[in-house]
């Protein structure tokens, strides 16, 4: 597990928050490290990672890099607290995405999870890295901000070639599956890639991730 919290000061950025790691991170042969910050991404001094960043921002995607020390299970699961959400821009080109990538090139994709605005209300959906395996747009909230905080988890298998989206209310224990698909065979989860798409700077507008969790084991640089 590794997992941030993002307890540190207002004005801290995502390279410099803290991480929390057990196994199979806590003897990882080499340290987790984002590539860089997203700009209008940083702690907002109440334990949140807050997005609010106009269009014309141009640092909007970081890496981290996945080294385990040695290759395991094949499930790797990404999961993503959201304390806030509220959309009140014109446009609805609003998107935070998460993505377990093969390799660190923007093409590489081996599943994708979706959180945005369409048609006036809150939805998440998934890509995945074999044709034609989106999984549609589930309604998070009807309108354009979210009543109580959610957990959104994105689920890939590559033992399996499968990935899956699931969530729950805050205060719910279980997940509910929204959608599952197919990956490309052959495939690894090496770097997770966090970016945003949009503009986030109209007049109380914002989104605030409470929590990021990493869970299962890594394949390594190594495999496949």
């Amino acid at each position: 597990m590794a997992a941030w919290e993002f307890s540190e000061p207002a004005g801290t950025t995502l390279t410099n928050a803290a991480i929390l790691r057990g196994k199979p991170f806590a003897d990882a042969d080499a340290p987790f490290r984002w590539t860089g910050d997203i700009d209008g991404v940083e702690i907002n001094g109440r334990d949140q990672l807050q997005i609010r960043r106009p269009l014309s921002e141009s640092k909007t995607a970081t890496l981290l890099p996945l080294h385990p020390s040695k290759p395991s299970d094949s499930q790797v699961a990404l999961t993503v607290t959201i304390d806030n959400a509220k959309f009140v821009g014109q446009t609805e080109d609003e998107q935070l995405r998460f993505a377990l990538m093969h390799d660190d090139q923007p093409s590489s994709v081996v599943a994708r999870m979706i959180f945005g605005r369409d048609g006036g209300r809150i939805v998440v959906r998934g890509e995945g890295s074999a044709d034609h395996q989106s999984i549609p747009a589930s309604i998070l909230a009807e309108r354009d901000a979210i009543k109580k905080p959610l957990v959104l988890r994105l689920v890939v298998d590559t033992g399996t070639d499968a990935y899956r989206i699931e969530m729950r209310p805050i205060d719910v224990p279980a997940f509910q599956t929204l959608g599952q698909g197919k990956i490309a065979p052959d495939q690894s989860t090496r770097f997770l890639r966090v970016d945003v798409s949009g503009d986030f700077a109209s007049p109380n507008e914002l989104v605030t991730i409470d929590r990021l969790e990493l869970s299962g084991n890594y394949t390594s640089r190594s495999q496949k």
